[in-house]
């Protein structure tokens, strides 16, 4: 067989598997499961959030997703089950909005951590200098 011929053959059997692993690689991504954020209960229960869907457990290993996803664009940084308590879930954005799963429907906006804006009023130099004065 001629050199060439046989490079030619050689280099697209590499293609073909570099082409093999990477599709197969990237399946395997898609199917991993990446937490955004996750709270442990002390009664054996578990939620987390994954995009914006809310999951969670009851003490009897039972896995569950709440139907409505999260809405707005903020990250999620922290949550809070609910479970037997008769709380509702909670999130917290990184914005600062806090939500509430009410049982069914939509989320009902419960507040902002943040504090408002404070209001000034504009000043000139000529202003400030004069009151300098």
């Amino acid at each position: 067989m001629h050199p060439a011929k046989r490079f030619f053959y050689v280099s697209l059997g590499i293609l073909a598997l570099a082409a093999a692993f990477h599709l197969g690689a990237r399946s395997v991504v898609a199917q991993s499961c990446q937490l955004d954020v996750a709270e442990v209960g002390s009664d054996g229960t578990a939620s987390g959030v994954i995009g914006r869907t809310f999951y969670y457990t009851t003490w009897e290993g039972e896995s569950f997703a709440l139907p409505a996803p999260i809405p707005g664009t903020a990250r999620v940084i922290a949550i809070q089950q609910g479970g037997g308590s008769g709380l509702q879930p909670m999130v917290v954005l990184e914005d600062g909005e806090v939500l509430r799963w009410p049982g069914e429907g939509d989320w009902v906006h419960q507040g902002n951590l943040c504090p408002p804006p404070v209001q000034t009023t504009p000043s000139t130099w000529g202003r400030i200098k004069a009151e300098r004065r």
